[in-house]
């Protein structure tokens, strides 16, 4: 599934780094360029939270990168969040999103994966979600990860 080899033909790594997305990934472009060239194959992850029937225009943009990606022989992860979907995740904002029951979430995860897949090649990516860890997190767990936030660093990430 991801055994083949990475291209490091300039011609595709300056089609790329034309890309303004993957060029914020990186520190600079000569950086993103030796990065590329060297061979190894790297790990691309993508997340978007199945809060609604359909994935928005904006993903369409990131899906091409990612294509293009998987046809240099990049691994690509599809990160679906599921557990963030169920618990209505906070956004930072004034409210949180509302929170799914775990059909609408299957429901919108399939018709996401049906709207990647006209751009996203079957088989070339994988599909992880975030409930395979989230979900195992007892409550001790969030007190102790808690605790190293402090009301004055969540308000400085938040504006």
């Amino acid at each position: 599934m991801f055994g083949k080899s990475v291209d490091t033909s300039l011609e595709k790594i300056d089609e790329l780094l034309g890309k303004r997305y993957v060029q914020s990934i990186f520190p600079s472009e000569d950086k993103a360029r030796e990065i590329f060239t060297s061979g190894k194959k790297l790990r691309f992850y993508l997340g978007i939270d199945p809060t609604g029937p359909d994935i928005h225009l904006g993903h369409s943009t990131n899906f091409f990168v990612l294509k293009k990606l998987i046809e240099m022989g990049h691994e690509v992860i599809l990160l679906i969040g599921d557990f963030t979907a169920l618990i209505g995740d906070p956004t930072g904002k004034d409210s949180a999103r509302k929170t799914l029951s775990p059909e609408e979430i299957k429901q919108n995860m399939k018709t996401y994966l049906d709207q990647a897949h006209h751009i996203l090649p079957k088989g070339k990516f994988k599909v992880k979600y975030n409930s395979e860890w989230l979900s195992r997190l007892t409550f001790t767990d969030v007190i102790r990860l808690s605790s190293h936030f402090t009301e004055k660093l969540i308000k400085l990430t938040a504006n």
